[in-house]
């Protein structure tokens, strides 16, 4: 499912009106729907090309989060909270500059009660894959990073 890029409307049905939008890579819903986690994107031609694992809640206001448009540089970058990396966690940020040297290799799998995410990342430097699960009993804002 890896893509070059693609919008993501967010649309307040009580409102009948768009409440924002935003581009990112790929996307896996949570089995209630509540939720979605997602690559965030970044310019082709951008000299950092690293990847955040983000969550967005369909269940919030998409604009009170750190990764919502209003104040930053890049409109088109995302909503949510940032999950993974360890560093944007820690600093509640999107900038991409960081934390480096991984890749998000596998779809990231929901647990059934939306409690944890799983997924594998491949670290540039030695070639491995490592597992790592997110645990989201804490909330979305308050993600728990167990790298194996």
């Amino acid at each position: 499912m890896w893509s070059h890029g693609q919008y993501v409307d967010i649309i307040d049905l009580k409102k009948k009106k768009e409440e924002n939008s935003f581009l990112c890579y790929d996307y896996w819903m949570s089995p209630s729907g509540r939720y979605m986690a997602f690559t965030t994107w970044h310019p082709r031609m951008y000299m950092i090309r690293q990847y955040l694992l983000a969550v967005h809640d369909f269940y919030e206001d998409s604009l009170t989060t750190p990764l919502a448009n209003k104040d930053k540089p890049n409109p088109a970058h995302a909503c949510g909270w940032v999950v993974f990396p360890e560093e944007n966690v820690r600093k509640k940020s999107g900038d991409v500059t960081l934390t480096k040297g991984f890749t998000i290799l596998s779809p990231v799998k929901w647990e059934e009660n939306e409690s944890s995410i799983f997924f594998h990342i491949l670290d540039i430097d030695s070639q491995e894959s490592h597992p790592v699960a997110v645990d989201l009993k804490g909330g979305i804002n308050n993600p728990v990073i167990i790298r194996k």
